[in-house]
């Protein structure tokens, strides 16, 4: 039970630094096109 537990605080964890990657990626992405793209 207690290592139930553990696995889900971990998948929780995890999930969360994937969606921080993704976030950050996006913004490299348009703080990059925003610097390449002249308007």
């Amino acid at each position: 039970m207690q290592e139930d537990n553990e696995n889900k605080r971990m998948k929780k964890r995890y999930s969360f630094f994937i969606d921080f990657e993704r976030v950050l990626t996006k913004t490299q992405v348009f703080s990059f096109l925003l610097r390449n793209v002249n308007f």
